[in-house]
C-alpha cells in the first residue's frame, strides 16, 4: 500500500511528495477444517471452534473500522479481546496512523511491548511515519535502535521509512547512511533519498542520486522521481537539467502525468524561462487551478506583473474559480504595479467567496496595501487579524517604513518584544530603517543593543543600518567601531 508524505517549504511554495510503499499485513488465518470421521463430533470441540469464530470476527470488525477512520469504536472493540494477538495491535497502530492521531499510534506501539508482544515488520512503518509527521526526533531514534535490536534494520520498506524520516528531520547525513548500507533498494528507496535531498535544499545531490538510478537499479524513473528531480532543478536553477529531464519524460511517455507536468510547468518558473512555461501550460488539454497557480506565481516570481494579472482574467474566462493560493501569489504582483484598484477587487473578491480569515491572504493583503501607499487600510487589516505570525509583522512594520511612519513602526516594534513572537533576522532588517531614519541615538544604541544579543549584528543588512544610524547621530566613533568589526565588508 502507498502512503504519501507531503513536506513544505514556506518560502518558495514548492511541495515535495516522497512515496512509502508499506506492505499489507494480511489478516491472520483460522483454519475450521474438521476431519470427517464416521463417528460423531464430540460436543467439547464445539468451544475452540467458537472461540476461533469470535476471534476472527473480531479482527475483520477492527479492521473494518480501522481503515474507515473511525478508531473510537474500533478502540471499544479492541478493549473487549482477551489477550489480543500482534496482529490486532497492528491494524490498531495502522488506524491511528491513517487517522492522523499519530501521538496515539506512538502510544499503542508502546502498550504493545508492554504486553509482552514484539512489534515485527508490519509494525514499524507506520510508528515511524509517525514520529516523522510529529517532527519527534528523539523517538524516531529511539524506535531506529529498537528495531535494530529485533533485527529489522536491512528490511526493505522499513529502510525507506527511515530515510523519510531522517530527511524530514533535517539529519540528512543519517539518512544517506540509511541508504547507502541497505543491501537491497527498490525505486521508493531511491524516490525516498532524492526527495530527501529536495527537503534539505541540497539540489546538486538530488540530481546525482537521480542519474544514478537507472544504472544501479535497471529501472526507469517513475512520476514521483521525476517530480522530485524537477524540484531539484528548481532549487539549483539547473535549466539543462531540467530541459534534459524534459525530454526523458517525452520520450517515456510521462506527460499526461498532471502533478508531473505542473512540476514542469513550475520548474521553468523557476528558471526563468517563461517561454518554455508557457509553451507547456498551452499544450495542457484541462487546466486546474493548481496549474493556473503556478503560471501565476511563474509570471510574478520573474516581475511580469502585467501577466500574472491578465492571466487571472484569462482564468475566470474558463470558469476556473480562483483560490486563496492565487490571490496570495496574485497580490505580490499588485504591490509591485502599486495597483490598489487590482489589490481592492481581491480584496473585495476573498470576502465574498469566504476566503477569508486566512492568516496569508491576510498577511499579503496587508503587505499589498503598505506597498501602495495605503497604510490605514493596512493597519486596519492588521488589526482585525485573528491569527499573526512573524511574516505578518513584519509587513506591517515594513507598511510603516515605506510610508515614512518611523515612529510607529518603532512603536509596532516594541509592541511585538512583548508578545509571545521573537523578531527574527527578517524582522530586524525591516525595522532598521526606521531607526535609522529617526537618527535617535539613545533609540539607536538600544536596537544596536538587541541586534548583538540575538546574533544578527554580523548581517551586513543589519550592521550597514547602524553604521548609518550613529553617522546621522554625529557619533563616528561607534560608526567606525561597528564597521571595523565587520569580517567582510561589501560596497555599502
Amino acid at each position: 500500500m502507498a502512503i504519501f508524505l507531503n513536506f513544505f517549504l514556506p518560502t518558495t511554495n514548492t511541495s515535495h511528495t516522497i512515496l512509502l510503499s508499506i506492505p499489507k499485513e494480511p489478516p491472520p488465518k483460522y483454519s475450521f477444517c474438521i476431519k470427517a470421521t464416521a463417528a460423531p463430533v464430540q460436543q467439547k470441540s464445539k468451544k475452540p471452534i467458537m472461540q476461533s469464530l469470535e476471534k476472527a470476527l473480531l479482527s475483520q470488525t477492527i479492521l473494518s473500522y480501522a481503515k474507515s477512520g473511525n478508531m473510537e469504536e474500533a478502540r471499544q472493540l479492541f478493549d473487549t479481546a482477551k489477550n489480543p494477538d500482534l496482529f490486532l495491535w497492528n491494524t490498531m497502530i495502522r488506524g491511528y496512523t491513517y487517522a492522523e492521531l499519530y501521538e496515539e499510534a506512538i502510544a499503542f506501539y508502546h502498550n504493545m511491548f508492554g504486553a509482552g508482544l514484539i512489534a515485527n515488520h508490519f509494525t514499524f512503518p507506520f510508528v515511524i511515519k509517525s514520529c516523522t509527521y510529529l517532527a519527534a526526533s528523539k523517538e524516531g531514534l529511539k524506535v531506529h535502535a529498537r528495531l535494530f535490536k529485533c533485527g529489522l534494520d536491512s528490511d526493505l520498506f522499513i529502510g525507506s521509512s527511515l530515510i523519510t524520516m531522517y530527511s524530514a528531520f533535517g539529519l540528512i547525513n543519517n539518512a544517506q547512511k540509511m541508504f547507502d548500507e541497505m543491501p537491497v533498494k527498490d525505486l521508493v528507496s531511491w524516490n525516498s533519498m532524492i526527495d530527501g535531498y529536495v527537503l534539505n535544499r541540497e539540489g546538486r545531490k538530488a540530481l546525482s542520486c537521480f542519474k544514478d538510478l537507472p544504472g544501479s537499479l535497471g529501472k526507469r524513473h517513475d512520476c514521483c522521481g521525476i517530480m522530485s528531480a524537477l524540484a531539484a532543478c528548481s532549487l539549483e536553477a539547473s535549466f539543462k537539467s531540467g530541459r534534459e529531464i524534459h525530454g526523458y519524460m517525452i520520450r517515456n511517455d510521462l506527460e499526461k502525468d498532471m502533478k508531473v507536468v505542473t512540476s514542469l510547468l513550475d520548474m521553468y518558473c523557476k528558471c526563468k524561462d517563461m517561454s518554455s512555461a508557457e509553451k507547456v501550460f498551452n499544450r495542457i488539454p484541462l487546466k486546474t487551478v493548481v496549474t493556473w497557480n503556478s503560471l501565476i506565481g511563474g509570471y510574478s516570481l520573474n516581475e511580469q506583473h502585467a501577466s500574472a494579472i491578465s492571466c487571472l482574467k484569462k482564468m475566470l474566462c474558463e470558469n476556473r474559480e480562483p483560490g486563496t493560493v492565487t490571490m496570495v501569489k496574485l497580490l505580490p504582483a499588485c504591490a509591485a504595479m502599486e495597483s490598489v484598484s487590482v489589490g481592492k477587487m481581491i480584496h473585495a473578491y476573498s470576502i465574498r467567496k469566504g476566503l477569508l480569515p486566512h492568516l496569508y491572504l491576510e498577511t499579503a493583503l496587508t503587505d499589498m496595501y503598505g506597498k501602495c501607499g495605503k497604510l490605514r487600510s493596512a493597519q486596519l487589516l492588521f488589526d482585525r487579524m485573528f491569527e499573526k505570525n512573524l511574516v505578518s509583522w513584519s509587513a506591517m512594520l515594513a507598511a510603516c517604513v515605506k510610508n515614512q511612519e518611523y515612529r510607529k513602526a518603532i512603536d509596532l516594534f516594541v509592541k511585538l518584544l512583548n508578545e509571545s513572537l521573537e523578531p527574527d533576522l527578517y524582522t530586524t532588517c525591516a525595522i532598521m530603517p526606521a531607526y535609522t531614519e529617526l537618527a535617535s541615538l539613545k533609540d539607536g544604541k538600544q536596537i544596536h543593543s538587541y541586534a548583538v544579543r540575538m546574533g544578527f549584528s554580523d548581517n551586513l543588512v543589519v550592521s550597514n543600518s547602524i553604521i548609518y544610524l550613529y553617522a546621522r547621530c554625529g557619533d563616528l566613533k561607534s560608526s567606525r567601531e561597528v564597521f571595523d568589526r565587520i569580517p567582510q565588508k561589501d560596497l555599502v
